[in-house]
């Protein structure tokens, strides 16, 4: 019997908000992660939904987003011990919120760029976290992040955290999606139901 595959959802930035369900597949950091996929051969199922003009993602969204998943599992399209969350800046801090949400839903997450700083460090330190920040990242400080990484750290969250020299916003949303980091990623299941 062939494996379930996996479940990827990827929250985009801010800019690509709308209801053309197309603008958010401008992101160059989709591409990178199924190019990562396609060369390593990971059976996965994508999803890549449209945040709405007036909202931004958290708290608003995080039940539709919830709704979704359940969709893919109860129909067993997935593996539900390999869903795993990604996001770069405005996605980033909804990565963190929906980490929040569903302490135990997700494999792993890669909250980039994003502030977690109204997430709850006890909630999210169930879910193994990668997460990159830009030394030179305008919109998103180091210190937000570097903060509740400790918090996580304190709690026994399993943590890789990664601080790029002279990287921009942008260059953090595109470029953080290494082969490494998401070997790092990809290696986990989840392990509580």
């Amino acid at each position: 019997m062939q494996q379930r595959p996996a479940l990827v959802i990827y929250l985009h930035g801010g800019p690509k908000r709308g209801s053309d369900n197309t603008n958010q597949m401008t992101e160059e950091a989709i591409y990178i992660i199924t190019d990562y996929l396609r060369r390593n051969r990971i059976h996965t199922i994508i999803i890549v939904p449209q945040c709405p003009d007036s909202l931004t993602w958290g708290v608003k969204t995080n039940e539709a987003l919830k709704a979704l998943i359940d969709e893919y599992v109860e129909k067993d399209k997935v593996d539900e011990n390999r869903i795993y969350l990604f996001g770069g800046s405005m996605g980033g801090t909804g990565t963190w919120l929906m980490t929040s949400a569903y302490p135990r839903l997700f494999a792993a997450v890669m909250p980039v760029a994003g502030n977690p700083e109204t997430a709850d460090a006890d909630l999210v330190a169930y879910t193994p976290v990668c997460t990159v920040m830009g030394s030179d990242d305008n919109l998103m400080t180091i210190p937000r992040v570097s903060t509740f990484v400790e918090k996580l750290q304190e709690r026994s969250g399993k943590i890789l955290f990664d601080i790029e020299h002279g990287w921009s916003h942008v260059k953090t949303c595109i470029d953080s999606y290494t082969d490494a980091r998401l070997d790092w990623i990809f290696g986990h299941k989840r392990l509580n139901h």
